[in-house]
């Protein structure tokens, strides 16, 4: 059995949290950009942004006070404000060559900066797509909004799709949990579904199961050990 964390976070942050977890050592990563077998030191799958795309993307961001990380399988590079577990930097240039960027993660207070950069990316660039636009309310009260960068066709539901057939587990093996739109395709490519109780409406409505408590309330292992206490009182 494999236990796989399947994050839109980058890949050091969710190999760190399967570590914590003693989950198996594939992950996905940076929403479907990257599997990785950390054990190994393997890529498993690997989409990677043009680079000229970046440069420009980059340039367009820094000029309009928007932040932007850049997620690799090596490490998350960040722009002139600090980002826990980031390596900040000032040019691309400081990036190695073996860095392969799979992931754009920008944010901003400004609705209409961030805005502008989506319209930026959907005029010039047909083989990206921005995606998971929302915003949130910082501890200081500040507005930010958000919004992940990258190639068509990269979701969580493709990745899972791939990591199955890798694995030669058949999708009506696979149970998946999950809270955000981001977790739609996921949903879409795996048999058992279940969505924590405090995750986003369209979510739930295609679950099978909404658990009874939410993530910070150890909403996923309850709900196994539900589902095995449940299993045991059969064979009673």
């Amino acid at each position: 059995m494999y236990v796989i964390l399947c994050s839109g976070r980058g890949t050091k942050d969710t190999k760190k949290i399967s570590q914590m977890a003693n989950a198996s050592p594939i992950v996905i990563s940076d929403n479907g950009a990257n599997i990785y077998n950390y054990d190994e030191n393997k890529i498993i799958y690997q989409s990677k942004i043009d680079f000229k795309a970046v440069q420009e993307i980059w340039d367009f961001a820094i000029n309009n006070d928007i932040n932007i990380t850049l997620n690799s399988i090596c490490n998350r590079y960040k722009s002139y404000n600090s980002a826990k577990d980031a390596v900040i930097i000032n040019s691309l240039s400081e990036i190695s060559d073996n860095d392969c960027i799979s992931e754009l993660v920008v944010d901003s207070c400004d609705y209409d900066s961030i805005t502008s950069l989506k319209n930026f990316i959907e005029k010039n660039y047909s083989k990206l797509e921005s995606r998971n636009f929302w915003s949130r309310i910082q501890e200081d009260g500040l507005k930010i909004y958000e919004m992940d960068i990258l190639n068509k066709g990269n979701d969580k539901g493709n990745a899972l799709k791939t990591l199955l057939d890798y694995l030669d587990i058949k999708k009506e093996e696979a149970i998946c949990f999950g809270d955000q739109l981001n977790d739609l395709g996921m949903f879409r490519n795996c048999k058992l579904k279940i969505a924590m109780c405090n995750g986003c409406e369209e979510l739930k409505s295609m679950a099978d199961f909404v658990t009874d408590y939410s993530n910070d309330e150890d909403g996923v292992a309850k709900w196994i050990n539900k589902l095995i206490n449940r299993d045991k009182s059969k064979k009673m």
